[in-house]
């Protein structure tokens, strides 16, 4: 639906699979701006390595994608993916390669928090607007930062919705990272990974698992190191106990945010809507959806600003 969208609005594109990020790091070089969009969950390390150095090149890059959690490997010549959800399971835990664990990026053995690169984990938060995950929730972003500069000519005020019902952008599942509130605006700790610089744009409540009222564990598949066990409490309602070395709460948000790299001179912006629904915005035609995502294709896309 995205293809069909942005070129019926007159953008040209070029296509690459995953595939071809991974066998080639360099492929995105030439390029002024890469987007990825949709249920974007599994990534190789080489795959990363081509997004950043695209941005490392002074390219930028737009997600408008959820869940990005998974760690994978190409084995048997690119036939095989391999992805153990239970990194225990893992022959390369333990070892001198254990930073290409198959398992959630944010482990403390890969080195390499996804927030490094993108601002925002599916690991922090997952699902809204799913099964008991908020499920009366609004469906859209909460604007915080109405003066940043992808809500340009959106008239958006703090407090206005993005997306919400009908239309549910935020749903299933989301990406955003570890927060805090100051002056009624979001702030990331960093604790994650995420970077200082993270512009947090809008919000909207996410859950690592479900609320259950009825008493039974209904825990997502995630487990392990990669987010939190789960225990019943007194109330019978399941209680997070977090793993060393990574922090993953059982509340949070779903995120819309941006960071300039300025990892090394010349490098590029990274902007992240993070949910995996956010293109039924632009199917639905809701303008502010359809302005938002204009806005960040044309400046990210756009001549590089003069230093």
């Amino acid at each position: 639906m995205f293809i069909e969208w942005a070129e019926a609005n007159g953008y040209t594109l070029d296509y690459y699979t995953q595939h071809d990020l991974h066998e080639d790091p360099q492929t995105l070089v030439p390029y002024r701006l890469s987007v990825i969009v949709g249920h974007d969950e599994y990534s190789s390390w080489p795959m990363r390595e081509a997004i950043e150095n695209q941005l490392a090149a002074g390219g930028n890059h737009a997600r408008f994608a959820g869940n990005n959690i998974w760690q994978v490997r190409y084995e048997d010549g690119g036939t095989t993916f391999v992805n153990h959800k239970d990194e225990t399971t893992d022959p390369l835990l333990g070892t001198d390669q254990e930073r290409f664990v198959s398992n959630a990026w944010d482990l403390p053995c890969t080195g390499w928090p996804i927030t490094k690169t993108f601002g925002l984990t599916g690991s922090q938060v997952i699902h809204a607007m799913y099964g008991g995950a908020a499920p009366r929730a609004s469906g859209g972003f909460t604007v915080y930062r109405p003066w940043h500069w992808s809500l340009e000519g959106s008239d958006l005020y703090y407090g206005d919705v993005i997306g919400g019902r009908p239309d549910c952008i935020v749903a299933y599942e989301i990406d955003g990272c570890d927060f805090t509130m100051r002056d009624g605006l979001p702030y990331p700790t960093g604790r994650d990974g995420a970077p200082e610089n993270l512009a947090i744009v809008a919000m909207a409540p996410a859950l690592m698992h479900e609320e259950d009222h009825f008493q039974a564990s209904t825990a997502s598949q995630m487990n392990s190191v990669s987010t939190p066990a789960i225990k019943g409490d007194s109330t019978g309602l399941p209680e997070l106990e977090e793993h060393e070395g990574a922090r993953h709460p059982r509340y949070g948000a779903g995120m819309i945010a941006s960071h300039d790299r300025g990892v090394g001179p010349g490098d590029g912006t990274v902007f992240v809507a993070g949910s995996t629904d956010w293109v039924v915005g632009l199917q639905r035609r809701n303008w502010f959806v359809e302005q938002l995502t204009k806005t960040v294709l044309d400046r990210l896309s756009g001549p590089k600003p003069a230093a």
